[in-house]
């Protein structure tokens, strides 16, 4: 028997003097008699006398057991681990000091603060005198204040630290006693001191919780009660995985409290190797201007379970012949572990050597399994199996399927670290720098592309702080900051996160801080923020948003992203009108009040019509290409702009800097992105139209963005109605070409005949060759590039070539009319004809094509129209044809209202012979017939330029009439073609103002007819 004794001073102060004695069970009465009459010098007595431990050998050891109101000390429990959680210990050899003491001691431990004391190194060693002497002028003021507890057992000064002066102690008492006496007391200290103390116990609260091991994976709680009214301050927890840190407890999902003023209750939903370990609550009282700590501590002990990863080496064992036996090792590798598991086999192979563990370079335990495959049993597919046990005997089981590469079966050969594969699976292989796997499938003898799950070993470390969080292990207002900084540190360097599984993981972390974080984040977190996910968007990191395996169920990732940002954003304090934030991928500005003004971003700028309290607008460089619409009918043309405000406001205005030029007739989408259905939206958004390209206007806050439609508008009908015209105006081309060859020789008698009508078949001849081409590149989708590049060079030189034939004809009518009595020879006619209507065209498309990159595509001209580019005003290679038309039709109109004047000059009609004046009348009435149609066509045909099919009904309008109206010429003019032909045979003499007036209109309108089908497209 052990046995305890008191010596008590009875006057001020009291002392707990304890002697060990060892007395045989049977003398115990007589002896306690005896110590009950020792007398000693007054006012010291002797009483409460108690066994406290009951001893007996066992087999050469000592079984001892605290009695009832005693528990085992600290020393014990520290020597003897296994002890604490039971009624009865076994011990080799017993300590000489008390093995059980009181369930009712109580240790106190503080420090006071002594801020007019200053430090000196001298009392970093107890042996000097300094130290000496300055401890025992603060144990003798203290002693009197602290010896008057109830059973006091022992004061001690077990330090100093620097900080001015900080005086560590610890006081013992084997009585409960209240929070307030103990302020009380505390608080004369610091007067005395003159001094802060900082105080925690150990004792004055009791736990509760599970003893021995416990089930994996199973509920558990705790509890700690007090006998007064205090605050709960929180749960804490060291466990087995983090031994160096101490976490708080607090509501997560799978941790949670249901507290009270004198009890407190920790419920765990799932326990695991996070949840096993040295778990204290902690009570706060508050009283006198002293703050005290009351703590209690108890051990959960979870028998875990293992994460097994399963292999065999080699993955696929290669039989090169069809008999005998293959060499293999199967391998359990598992996470070095507290838990000492049973691990057994189960293979359906005939020979296993299980081999001994082996540490692993990545700290990990490797178990091995060495057996031998047959490689005449084709049909058969061994599995083997391992099973870790742990001690409540609840197991873990995994087992691998080993795939044998028999003789003729195809297979994939060695790719550099990728070995050999069987053909129809996938090879595996562990991350070399990360967490995760590496995997390659094998189809058809052709390895595929590689896919992996590598994890950054920081992003994977922050990843689980991020998911302890979640589980309520850690207080968030505490880790966010850390949880920041350090993701901004992995992210820095994009090189070692470029891969999806990387990326994947930070925006996972960004997520599910946003979820967690509900206090206000401070400038340092924000600007940390705003940098990690600026990180994310560098544009080296472009590939590692999308999944190579293109997995459609995954969530949309950026989608997650955006949001996680903009949530974090919207939770962040900024107490002021603050600078921009300026990261080389995102910008963000904020305002308190009055935020009716422009800001500007990336050259965005927006505008808020009513907001007011703090308004926060960021903005987002290259997160357009991954928010992309479900319909692939359009796509983001603008970066992506966030506005968050405290209050509502009327009207948001942004004006966007394209990232695109907007082509003719191509819409745009003012769109914000609409969480829920994951995709962008125009609801209560109206884009600026063509002439403010980059405008939007939304009446709700979100992220923003302009869409831009990938083809231009398309009018119904427009092309069926353009082709058939065009068709139409080819059948007239090759009539009026037939028509000429019919009356050349009635008609061409003279000089003005014969080059007015040279002129009129090569611009015939030139428009059908046009047309022709236009129709083989009606469908530019299914032309080669090579066969798009030569149809652009015939249509641009056919129709140039049109046109200066066009203007030969004017020159020559001017000459003709001007010059009434100077006769032009044919062979000067024909050489200045040809020179001006082919080698001009074809030295402006030539140079134009150097100019343009040697022709090249989307600079020369688009594959999607097989015609030139128009990129804007006075933009894009389109302008080599619309100038040089224009200057023509400015000179013809010109020589038409000179020739005009001239017929209605009486001079002339006086010298004129009858037949030319005949000729010109005619010529005078096919002017005033085609000039009105021709001059309103060419009117819509401007229209049809100048105003975008974008700006609704009456651009259709416009776009329509242009086309019916020369669709509805070509037929009229070619019914009269034949009228005229019929009439030739009574009256030849009207052969010349037919063919003149017919082939001039038809000329022009099949230009119109094109003209009208590329401003259409």
């Amino acid at each position: 028997m052990y046995l305890h004794c008191g010596l008590h001073v009875t006057e001020n102060s009291t002392k707990v003097l304890y002697a060990v004695l060892t007395v045989e069970s049977s003398a115990i009465n007589n002896f306690t008699s005896v110590l009950r009459s020792f007398l000693m010098s007054s006012p010291v007595v002797v009483k409460d006398i108690g066994v406290t431990t009951k001893c007996s050998a066992l087999n050469n050891k000592t079984e001892c057991q605290c009695m009832e109101h005693y528990k085992w000390n600290d020393e014990v429990c520290t020597s003897f681990p296994e002890c604490c959680p039971n009624e009865k210990c076994t011990m080799q050899s017993v300590p000489s000091s008390e093995l059980c003491y009181p369930t009712a001691r109580v240790e106190i431990s503080g420090s006071f603060l002594m801020s007019k004391r200053g430090y000196n190194k001298d009392l970093d060693d107890s042996e000097t005198p300094l130290y000496k002497d300055t401890r025992q002028k603060i144990l003798n003021d203290m002693l009197p204040v602290y010896s008057t507890f109830p059973k006091f057992v022992s004061l001690t000064i077990s330090g100093f630290k620097p900080g001015s002066l900080i005086v560590d102690f610890q006081l013992i008492l084997n009585s409960n006693i209240s929070s307030f006496n103990l302020a009380n007391k505390t608080s004369r200290l610091q007067s005395l001191l003159d001094g802060k103390a900082q105080v925690e116990t150990k004792g004055m609260v009791e736990m509760t919780a599970p003893t021995g091991p416990v089930n994996f994976k199973s509920k558990q709680s705790l509890s700690c009660s007090t006998k007064e009214d205090m605050i709960l301050y929180n749960w804490q927890l060291k466990n087995i995985v983090h031994t160096k840190r101490i976490f708080n407890v607090t509501n997560g999902f799978e941790a949670t409290t249901d507290n009270s003023s004198q009890k407190t209750t920790l419920n765990l939903a799932l326990v695991s190797e996070v949840w096993s370990g040295l778990f204290s609550c902690l009570f706060r009282t508050s009283s006198l201007d002293v703050t005290i700590t009351h703590k209690a501590s108890a051990v959960l002990d979870v028998a875990l379970l293992p994460q097994v990863m399963i292999s065999s080496n080699p993955q696929f064992p290669q039989c090169t012949v069809g008999s005998g036996y293959k060499d293999i090792e199967v391998l359990c590798e598992i996470k070095n572990s507290t838990e000492t598991y049973n691990i057994s086999w189960k293979c359906d192979l005939k020979y296993s050597d299980p081999g001994k563990p082996s540490a692993s370079p990545y700290g990990s335990i490797i178990y091995t399994l060495n057996t031998k495959v047959d490689c005449s049993n084709i049909s058969h597919t061994p599995r083997c199996e391992c099973t870790f046990t742990n001690r409540l005997n609840e197991s873990k089981k995994t087992e691998v399927e080993i795939y044998v590469i028999y003789k003729d079966d195809p297979f994939c050969k060695e790719d550099n670290i990728w070995p050999v594969a069987k053909s129809e699976h996938v090879a595996t292989m562990r991350c070399k720098d990360g967490i995760g796997e590496r995997r390659r499938s094998c189809n058809n003898s052709i390895w595929g592309l590689e896919s992996s799950t590598c994890v950054n070993v920081d992003l994977h470390n922050i990843l689980l702080d991020a998911q302890n969080l979640r589980r309520g292990l850690g207080t968030v207002e505490q880790n966010t900051p850390d949880i920041f900084n350090r993701l901004k540190n992995s992210t820095n360097n994009t090189k070692a996160i470029n891969s999806f599984a990387n990326v994947n993981a930070s925006v996972i972390i960004l997520h599910t801080m946003q979820k967690l974080t509900t206090d206000k984040l401070n400038q340092p977190v924000l600007n940390d923020l705003i940098e990690s996910s600026s990180n994310l968007l560098d544009s080296t990191l472009k590939n590692s948003w999308i999944s190579k395996e293109g997995n459609k169920n995954d969530p949309n990732l950026a989608s997650l992203y955006l949001e996680s940002v903009e949530g974090l954003i919207t939770k962040t304090d900024i107490k002021m009108n603050s600078d921009p934030i300026i990261k080389p991928n995102i910008a963000m500005v904020s305002c308190m009040q009055n935020c009716n003004g422009t800001v500007s971003l990336f050259n965005v700028n927006v505008s808020l019509d009513g907001g007011k309290g703090q308004t926060k607008t960021v903005a987002f460089k290259f997160l357009d290409q991954f928010l992309l619409p479900k319909k692939n009918d359009s796509s983001p043309n603008s970066l992506v702009v966030s506005a968050i405000v405290q209050d509502n406001v009327k009207t948001i205005s942004i004006d966007f800097e394209l990232l695109e030029d907007r082509q003719p007739n191509v819409k745009m989408y003012c769109v914000f992105w609409d969480f829920k259905a994951d995709t962008w939206s125009t609801v209560n958004c109206t884009w600026g139209g063509s002439d403010k390209q980059g405008h939007c206007e939304c009446t709700h806050l979100s992220s923003f963005t302009i869409l831009m439609a990938k083809k231009a508008i398309s009018l119904d009908y427009m092309d069926e109605i353009t082709y058939v015209s065009l068709g139409v105006s080819i059948a007239s081309l090759v009539l009026c070409l037939g028509i000429e060859i019919l009356v050349w020789h009635s008609v061409v008698k003279s000089s003005i005949a014969f080059f007015r009508h040279t002129t009129h078949v090569n611009i015939c001849l030139c428009l059908l060759i046009a047309h022709i081409t236009f129709l083989a590149s009606a469908f530019p989708d299914k032309m080669s590039d090579s066969w798009c590049q030569i149809c652009v060079v015939l249509k641009h030189f056919s129709y140039l070539a049109m046109f200066f034939w066009m203007l030969c004809l004017s020159i020559i009518l001017l000459h003709q009319i001007t010059f009434m009595f100077h006769k032009l020879s044919k062979n000067v006619f024909l050489g200045s004809s040809f020179f001006l209507g082919y080698f001009c065209p074809l030295v402006i498309v030539a140079f134009t094509m150097i100019s343009y990159n040697n022709g090249q595509e989307d600079i020369y001209y688009s594959s999607k129209t097989c015609w030139l580019l128009y990129k804007g005003l006075f933009k894009g290679s389109m302008y080599a044809f619309v100038l040089p038309i224009g200057t023509i039709v400015i000179i013809n109109v010109f020589c038409m209202l000179v020739v005009v004047m001239k017929l209605l000059n009486p001079a002339m009609a006086e010298h004129s012979n009858r037949d030319e004046k005949q000729v010109s009348k005619g010529i005078l009435k096919a002017v005033i017939l085609l000039t009105p149609i021709l001059g309103t066509t060419w009117f819509l045909g401007f229209f049809v330029l100048t105003i975008d099919l974008t700006k609704g009904p009456l651009a259709y309008f416009v776009n329509y009439a242009f086309t019916l109206l020369n669709g509805f010429q070509v037929i009229t003019h070619t019914v009269l073609q034949l009228e005229y032909s019929l009439m030739y045979m009574m009256y030849a003499q009207c052969a010349n103002l037919l063919v003149a007036s017919l082939t001039l209109f038809v000329d022009i309108t099949g230009i119109l007819h094109f003209a009208c089908h590329i401003c259409s497209r």
